[in-house]
């Protein structure tokens, strides 16, 4: 039930267990993150960059999300003049916290939790991607992607959360909305496809027990992700003291 990864042995199950701890434990900590990061380098005499550090200018927008879920088109489609606002593609809470506790425009992709985790499963056995080499399980990436929006649910109120199906379907709605809650202007025309490409056959008869039960769970976070409405977030501006609220 943990990823296969290319280390073999002691290492591969060791950077299983720490890529999806990682996602658990403190995940909206940048010190545990980079802790991690470097212990994952060590162990495995690897070079992989660790992100700086988080701390965001005044007039920045983050556009965060899991894995292979439209950040890229997203990000991609901000118009030249405002490129150099957009922090992006850590992939990671902490990078949430910072921007919500600061009170920081934060846009959060998601995308269908079963999509997501097998297009990441099938992205990384097919390229050298992934820091140290991992390749994903359906059940460690799924679990993984409960992790992340777990942690985002909590900040929901500092959130504005984009569905990466609705992009698909109405792009440039999709960018009117994101123009309306951070300020960011768009290209006149589309930088690359609309729709984003589902590579591989994924069954889902095919995943084991213990995946089906990380996938309900992440299924009924999803819902309730797709159900949170915008007034609420407009309504209520985020505190520090808020970031925690259940």
């Amino acid at each position: 039930m943990v990823a296969s990864t290319r280390g073999r042995g002691l290492s591969g199950f060791v950077l299983s267990v720490t890529i999806c701890a990682s996602y658990w434990l403190l995940p909206d900590n940048y010190r545990a993150y980079r802790l991690v990061r470097r212990a994952g380098n060590a162990l495995f005499r690897r070079q992989e960059d660790v992100q700086g550090d988080p701390a965001l200018p005044r007039d920045a927008v983050v556009i965060e999300g899991f894995r292979h879920s439209g950040n890229s088109f997203l990000v991609g489609n901000v118009a030249a003049k405002d490129a150099g606002r957009v922090r992006s593609h850590s992939h990671r809470a902490f990078a949430l916290r910072e921007a919500v506790e600061n009170n920081v425009p934060t846009v959060v992709m998601i995308r269908d939790p079963l999509e997501a985790a097998l297009s990441l499963r099938h992205r990384s056995h097919s390229a050298h991607v992934m820091a140290w080499g991992v390749q994903f399980s359906a059940f460690t990436a799924l679990l993984c992607w409960l992790g992340y929006y777990r942690s985002a649910w909590k900040l929901r109120r500092g959130i504005t959360f984009v569905q990466m199906e609705d992009m698909a379907v109405d792009n440039r709605a999709t960018f009117e909305r994101v123009s309306a809650a951070t300020g960011l202007t768009f290209k006149g025309e589309t930088s690359f496809a609309t729709r984003h490409r589902f590579d591989g056959a994924r069954p889902e008869q095919e995943l084991s027990w213990a995946s089906r039960m990380v996938l309900a769970e992440a299924r009924r976070l999803h819902a309730a992700i797709r159900a949170y409405p915008d007034r609420v977030r407009q309504a209520t501006q985020m505190v520090p003291a808020m970031a925690t609220a259940a």
